[in-house]
Order: C-alpha cells, then structure tokens, then sequence
C-alpha cells in the first residue's frame, strides 16, 4: 500500500491570532481571546501585485519550517513554547500557544502540503493566492494557501486546534503575514553538500525506468519531498525525509544499489509491495538524510512478483542521480 495520499500527516499551520485581519495588521492575543466566528473571512492581503515566484517549489522546499512558529514569530500572541520539528519530515513544525483565558491553541505549519478541496471549499485569495479552508469540526481547521496547481494543488498550510476558541480565524489571522515572511524575509535550512532537500522527487527517476515498471502511472506530489505514481495496479513512490539511520532488523535486509547499501522489506501481506531505502548524508544530532522508494503491485502475489526486485531497480536510478555527498 503506497503511503497516505496526505491530509492527515499533520498538514500545517502557522496559528494563533486574532482580531487582526488577515491583510497583515499585527495582533495582540495578549489582549484578545478568539470566540468562534460564523463564517470565513476572505480575499484578504496585500491590494498590491505580489511575485508569487517566491513561492516556487523550488524555493519552498528549502525553507525552515519552525522559523515560521518560533517564538519570536509567536511573541506577540502570548508566551509559546519551543517548536518541536518533525522528526520525519523536512517540511513540519509544531508549536503551541496559550491565550489570555489560558486555553491551549496547538500549532502546526506545513511548507508543501496537498491541498484537497480547492474547488469546494475555496474562501477567496490572500497575497495573490488562492485560499482554502477546512474545517473539521468546533475545535480544528486546516487553512492553506496553494501555490502550486500542476500536476496537483500543493501549497502551505496551518492546522489549528483550539477548543473554546475560532480555529479558523487564528489560520486566517496568522497566514498572510506567514506568506509575507516567506517572501521577503524567508529563512532556509543552512546550505549542505548531496543534500536531498533541494531535489525534486516527482522529476529524479527516469521517465524510460518508471515507465519499466508502472506502464499507466502518473506521477502527482504528496509533499515537495514526495512523490507518488498512481496507476492501474501498479504504483510507485520516491521520498526524501529524515531519520535515524537505515539499519537491518524489523523485516529490513540488506541490498545492494550499485555500490550504495540500502535496505529493503517487504511490507504488505496482501499485495506485492517492497520498500527499499538509504542513507544520504548526515543530518542533525544523530539524524540523517534519507531516500526511499516503493513498488506495490495490489494484484501481484509477492512470490511470484518481485516487489523488493523491482524497488531496487528504481532504487538503484534515483542512487545514480543523487548528488555526491
């Protein structure tokens, strides 16, 4: 089964706010509390022409997610904790906030996510782009500006919980002004030699090797780190995310990729699916950066199949691609 088509990875946000309209005007949540609004606020931002090139993927993929909730982006809202990065991803940062009537607004901003819904539940622009928003119920909402439309709606988005207040007008308080920052004062993950994070995962493999294996497949993104091809019954995916690092154990084996040691398993019951994956280049404390591919065939029998074969293959073209670390 190939991975989460997304939404439900923790999507993003950037949050807190309030009475302070999404056009970029700062707030104050130490003097205002959020109660529940009946209904969206939009085309908000700047009346200007905004250069929407600084939100290219090939921009976004760079960016350092947590300086978007770090305290002193936060400080005006209260008294935020540290943020807490993903410990997956390249493009996830958590954070938290309390308001003045000390109830908890749980922050999470996502530099890159799918964006689902944006003919349905579009509320209009915000610095030149579109604007969409979720909501799920009284305490959570998702609102998300796309910046990217082809092959599929990707784009940055907050997700916000908060019980007792308006989650959704703390997205739309906090996303234009994140939006602005990420414009004019973007901070990016330091510079790195082979690093994976510039790298495109839907462009990486060879059109003549995907095609090898899934005929029919379409590549669309599920983040700027991941990609997925969706056919008829093949599928394929390549990811670059971070972790500890790749070992042998857990149903892990090792393989080699034309001179590189990665390790494979098997990891449907159901289906002919294989995971073949490798490390890159250190990352931070005791992480490292870390490729991954996937084969899954769900009307294949893994015994006559190949799956692990076949990863391998795509494996071993992305290995052939990656810069020398």
């Amino acid at each position: 089964m190939l991975p989460r088509a997304r939404k439900s990875r923790s999507l993003t946000v950037l949050a807190l706010a309030a009475g302070f309209a999404v056009a970029g005007c700062e707030a104050n949540l130490g003097k205002a509390n959020f109660p529940r609004s009946t209904g969206p606020a939009a085309s908000a931002g700047s009346a200007a022409p905004v250069d929407t090139k600084a939100y290219d993927s090939a921009v976004l993929r760079l960016i350092d997610p947590c300086s978007l909730i770090d305290k002193n982006a936060l400080s005006a809202f209260g008294a935020p904790d540290d943020p807490s990065v993903s410990s997956t991803t390249f493009e996830e940062c958590r954070n938290s906030v309390k308001d003045p009537g000390g109830k908890a607004v749980k922050i999470s901003v996502q530099v890159g996510d799918l964006v689902l819904g944006v003919d349905s539940k579009s509320t209009g622009t915000i610095e030149g782009l579109p604007q969409v928003e979720d909501k799920t119920d009284d305490t959570y909402c998702t609102v998300s500006a796309v910046t990217s439309t082809k092959p599929a709606n990707v784009g940055i988005s907050f997700e916000i919980t908060y019980v007792g207040g308006d989650p959704c007008q703390v997205g739309r308080s906090l996303l234009a002004p994140t939006l602005k920052k990420i414009r004019e004062t973007p901070v990016k993950y330091p510079a790195a030699k082979g690093s994976l994070l510039a790298l495109d995962p839907c462009a990486i493999a060879d059109d003549a090797t995907v095609n090898s294996l899934a005929p029919s497949a379409k590549a669309s993104p599920v983040t700027l780190h991941d990609c997925q091809w969706t056919g008829n019954p093949v599928g394929l995916t390549v990811a670059f995310h971070k972790g500890q690092p790749p070992i042998e154990g857990d149903g892990y084996s090792k393989v080699d990729l034309d001179g590189v040691t990665g390790f494979q398993k098997l990891t449907s019951t159901t289906s002919a699916e294989c995971t073949v994956e490798w490390q890159q280049r250190p990352w931070q404390d005791d992480q490292v950066e870390i490729s991954r591919v996937t084969y899954s065939n769900r009307d294949a029998n893994k015994a006559t199949d190949d799956p692990c074969g076949k990863a391998a293959k795509l494996a071993k073209n992305v290995v052939a691609k990656l810069p020398k670390a």
